[in-house]
Formats: structure tokens, C-alpha cells, sequence
């Protein structure tokens, strides 16, 4: 059987290089053109193309391939005067780009992506960006509450000094109970609404979302008619005295038979080794999706995985210490010696040095039908019926984080005390 040269993976096709090493090695070269053509190319559209290039080079480094996609693209655009070029750059031409590359394929509409970011880079636009899409978000709340919900950002923008993520998610969550009571009662002023507006409003948020969003939801809006109370534009809160709990229900562990097949599964030689070190980190030593995704390669010291705000690092027995390794090696061969700081890694992470994204971990786990709660809850439930609670503080959690589990051991930790 014929390998690549360069990856060793098994060639379908004549030659000695895949498919993806020969596009690679093609687009290194193209990437070298480009820089030299810009570089001698002193015009306004080779300057700028060049000074792309740089910010390209800054974020993405040996990404070769991608920056020569991204520099065509954009070159292209810009020489078809499909996208004007400019000696100074505005919102409303930003905005402009946006809305012209929605209708383009993905890998063109990638690349004005990265052109816009770098745009709001070179000329300082991106606090205006931001706060224009608030405003995006506050014309899509119904007329007669868009004023009050511009103030309260305002408010929260000049005084609380709170940036523009935050408000931007207020204002979303503002949008969504103006809408709900446009739609469903006679009301045009937030004097108006009362405490059974609130009550059929957390009715209808249970209904469709989870009870920590809908917890989350009532405190916004209880701080929003808090400042309206306040600065007198409302009688009162009509949000006092409502109570909506932030804890949920304890995600039913897995039973025995269930942990048994899942270890066998994970351990085996067949096994997916993404989704292997994810369910053994998960099941056997109750890693949550956010300790799994920031674990780094310097984590791991000689046979212990230490992480941040646990008290006491994991001591990796030898099965999982092999299984870990094969999936590094694994690791290795797909990121093509990549620098990449994160022991869990996806297509995209690699090329960025960050964590994989929420959506990625959850399809990692799809086939087996479990969430990684369903693993984390089962660990820890395990650990509540030893009525040891210690162990539960060891996993990292914090004392809000121990309450349901403590009410879960209250009969273990019963008997113990009748026993003495």
C-alpha cells in the first residue's frame, strides 16, 4: 500500500502526496506569491492587502493554507470592486460587507469575516460595532418600551460602567419579555405591568427553557424594574416577593449495568479517543464539559492531571494513563505537529489555540445519548450515597454547588449520626 510523505495516511490517487498535502503544499507556495506581490505592488489595494496579510499572519501564524484562501478571496472582492475599496473606512462600509457576503459560500464569506475583523482592528471601530448591534437588537423590541430599554442600557454603559457583552445580553433579554407581553396583554407602558404579567412570564420561560435560564431571566428583569423604581419611572417592582430557584433537578445517574458497557466501550481498541478521554474523565472522575474543554498539555505532571480549583490532583492509574497516550499520539497525526496548548482539539480549536467550542463537545458524546452532566452527576452521586462529603469538595465543587448533594446524602449522613 502507498502512504503520503508527508502524513503517511494511505494515497487513493496517483502521486506521492494526499489530497490535503497537496493542497497544503499548493497554497504555501500561492501564500508566498501573494506576499511578494504585495510587497512590490504600492498602490492603496496592494498596501492594504499586504497589512491583511500581517494581521493574518499575527492570529493564525503557520496556517499558511488558510491565509492564502482568506487573501484571495478578499483580493478578489476588492479588485471586482464587488467590495469598495476606501482610503478610510466606516461603520456603514463595514456594515455594507456584512450584508454582501451573507449570500456568498462559506469559504469566501469566511474570508470577508476575517477582513471585516481586521477592519475594526486597523481603524479602531470595534466599540462602535458593538454598540450598533445593540441598537440592532433595541429596534426589534416592540415601539413603546424601545426608550426605556435605550435609557436602562445607557445607564448600565455610563454609570455601571458593564461592557458591551453584558448589555448586549440584556437587551436581548429585555427584547424577549417586551415581545412576550406586546403579544399577549394590552399594555403600552411598563407602569402597566404587574405582578401577574411576571408570574405567566416565568410560566411561559419554564415552559420553553431550562430553569437556570429562567432564573437568570428573572434577575435581569427584577434589576431592570429596580432601576425604574429607582429613577421613579415606575410605582414599584412588580418582581418583589416572586422567588424562582437557580438549582434544577439532579440529572438521574447512570445505573451500574449502564457504567459497566460505557468503560468497556471507552477502553476498547475500536474506540473513539476523543470521545473515550472525554467519558472516562467525565464518568470516573466527575470532570465537568468546562474542566475537560481548558485542560492544557501542562496539566498532565508525570502521572497526576492537576486542574485549577480542584485541592487535590487525580492520580491517573495506568489504563487511563494508556489510554491518554494513544489518544496524544492520535492527536498528533491530525494536527500535523500544530502548536496547540489544549489537550482536547477540533478541526478549528488547533488552528486558534483555544478550547473547543460547547456544540463540538456535545456532538463528541452523540452517539453514546448522554450529556456530559449525565457523567458528572453520576460520579457525584456516587460519592453523596458514601455520605463523605470531602470527596464532593475535592471534585472542586463550591458550597452553592454541594447543596443539592448534601440534601441527596441528608439520610446517608442520618444514619452515621444515630449510629454514634
Amino acid at each position: 500500500m502507498r502512504l503520503c510523505i508527508i502524513c503517511g495516511k494511505p494515497l487513493t490517487r496517483k502521486g506521492r502526496l494526499c489530497r490535503s498535502c497537496e493542497t497544503d503544499k499548493y497554497m504555501t507556495i500561492r501564500y508566498q506569491e501573494y506576499k511578494v506581490k504585495f510587497q512590490k505592488d504600492n498602490t492603496p489595494l496592494g498596501r492594504l492587502m499586504i497589512d491583511f496579510m500581517t494581521y493574518l499572519d499575527d492570529s493564525y501564524g503557520d496556517q499558511k493554507r488558510e491565509i492564502a484562501y482568506r487573501t484571495r478571496y478578499v483580493y478578489e472582492a476588492l479588485k471586482n470592486e464587488e467590495v469598495s475599496l476606501k482610503s478610510k473606512w466606516t461603520i456603514q462600509d463595514i456594515l455594507n460587507i456584512e450584508k454582501y457576503r451573507q449570500a456568498l459560500s462559506v469559504q469566501k464569506r469566511t474570508a470577508l469575516h476575517h477582513f471585516v475583523q481586521y477592519l475594526l482592528v486597523r481603524y479602531n471601530l470595534q466599540t462602535d460595532i458593538e454598540e450598533f448591534r445593540i441598537l440592532e437588537v433595541i429596534e426589534d423590541i416592540p415601539k413603546d418600551f424601545q426608550d426605556i430599554t435605550k435609557k436602562y442600557l445607557e445607564f448600565l454603559r455610563s454609570y455601571r460602567k458593564l461592557k458591551h457583552w453584558t448589555r448586549f445580553q440584556l437587551a436581548y433579554s429585555l427584547k424577549y419579555f417586551f415581545s412576550h407581553i406586546d403579544n399577549n396583554y394590552d399594555i403600552i407602558d411598563v407602569r402597566q405591568v404587574t405582578k401577574d404579567h411576571i408570574l405567566n412570564y416565568i410560566h411561559y420561560l419554564l415552559s420553553n427553557n431550562s430553569q437556570r435560564n429562567t432564573y437568570t431571566r428573572f434577575r435581569e428583569l427584577s434589576s431592570f424594574f429596580n432601576w425604574t423604581k429607582r429613577f421613579k419611572l415606575t410605582f414599584n417592582n412588580p418582581c418583589k416577593g416572586i422567588e424562582v430557584d437557580y438549582g434544577h433537578k439532579i440529572t438521574q445517574c447512570l445505573d451500574e449495568e449502564k457504567q459497566r458497557e460505557l468503560v468497556k466501550r471507552w477502553f476498547s481498541d475500536q474506540a473513539n479517543l476523543q470521545e473515550a478521554v472525554i467519558g472516562i474523565l467525565g464518568l470516573i472522575y466527575g470532570c465537568s464539559s468546562e474542566e475537560i474543554r481548558n485542560i492544557k498539555l501542562g496539566n498532565f505532571k508525570e502521572k497526576e492531571l492537576v486542574l485549577p480549583g480542584r485541592p487535590i490532583p487525580i492520580k491517573l492509574p495506568e489504563k487511563v494513563l494508556q489510554l491518554i497516550n494513544r489518544y496524544l499520539l492520535w492527536r498528533d497525526e491530525i494536527c500535523k505537529g500544530a502548536n496547540n496548548d489544549y489537550f482536547l482539539v477540533s478541526k478549528i480549536s488547533y488552528k486558534k489555540n483555544c478550547p473547543v467550542s460547547d456544540n463540538t463537545f456535545r456532538n463528541l458524546l452523540k452517539e453514546t445519548g448522554l450529556s456530559p452532566r449525565d457523567l458528572r452527576s453520576t460520579r457525584i452521586q456516587d460519592i453523596a450515597f458514601t455520605g463523605n462529603l470531602k470527596l464532593l469538595e475535592g471534585l472542586g465543587l463550591s458550597h452553592e454547588g454541594m447543596k443539592p448533594y448534601i440534601r441527596l446524602a441528608a439520610p446517608v449522613l442520618l444514619m452515621e449520626h444515630n449510629d454514634e
